[in-house]
């Protein structure tokens, strides 16, 4: 899993800025999403890590999401 852009992302819409600047809070200009800076970052890189290692199956109106070990990518 790479961490690449993770803190440019906005975790909401998935636009990436092209400049961040020196503030602690994330503001996307394309949705308005604000959260701060760090913990933008953080859940970006969990929505990565989720996004690269788990299944999700559909049942009707419910979705199931199984994580897997055998799908280590990029990992040290």
């Amino acid at each position: 899993m790479t961490e690449e852009y993770t803190s440019k992302t906005c975790t909401h819409c998935g636009h990436v800025h092209s400049q961040l600047g020196g503030s602690k809070v994330f503001r996307c200009p394309e949705c308005g999403f604000t959260l701060p800076r760090d913990w933008n970052g953080a859940f970006g890189i969990f929505l990565k890590a989720l996004r690269d290692t788990a299944s999700v199956t559909l049942t009707g109106n419910s979705a199931i999401v199984a994580l897997s070990g055998n799908n280590r990518k990029n990992v040290a």
